[in-house]
């Protein structure tokens, strides 16, 4: 009920309902729900441009479960779009150590990691990407970071395959 104003950009409403949702599983005891509704404020907040509520939101909870992958990048990204540049380095790298092989965190992980000017991370989390998992938007995302990178051929090559795929 709460995400549709937020797919809708109706950021500000979706915030509230999330802040009730949270509040009412508060209340209820339910860790899970509770959990659930605060990313669903902070995530509400970075789209209303208030990254200080989303790291006020999301800083208990990672306390509670530093492995919650999905609250680690959503705090990275409010502490970048806060400008603690040094919090968000922090974070960045150990969203990096649980990525695992996942193409999505890795490519969010090197976009991030290059507006952070961290080009070591960026090509480190482009190189673990398989490029033969890729959807053809997640090929143009690559080829671009990889261009961001400098790193020209590798960039060619991954738009090579996108192109030669999109062909057949």
């Amino acid at each position: 009920l709460a995400a549709a104003p937020l797919q809708a950009g109706q950021a500000a409403k979706a915030m509230a309902l999330f802040q009730a949702a949270a509040d009412q599983a508060h209340a209820l005891g339910d860790d899970d729900r509770h959990q659930h509704a605060r990313k669903g404020v902070a995530r509400a907040a970075l789209s209303n441009n208030q990254p200080e509520i989303a790291i006020t939101s999301l800083q208990d909870d990672l306390a509670k479960n530093r492995n919650d992958l999905d609250t680690q990048m959503i705090l990275t990204e409010a502490y970048f779009k806060a400008g603690l540049g040094d919090d968000a380095r922090d974070a960045l790298t150990n969203v990096y150590a649980q990525a695992g092989e996942s193409a999505y965190t890795l490519l969010w992980i090197a976009k991030l990691a290059t507006q952070l000017e961290q080009p070591e991370l960026a090509q480190t989390s482009l190189a673990k990407v398989m490029p033969e998992t890729l959807t053809s938007a997640q090929r143009l995302s690559l080829s671009d970071l990889l261009l961001d990178n400098r790193q020209t051929a590798e960039a060619k090559a991954a738009l090579d395959t996108l192109l030669n795929d999109d062909a057949t």
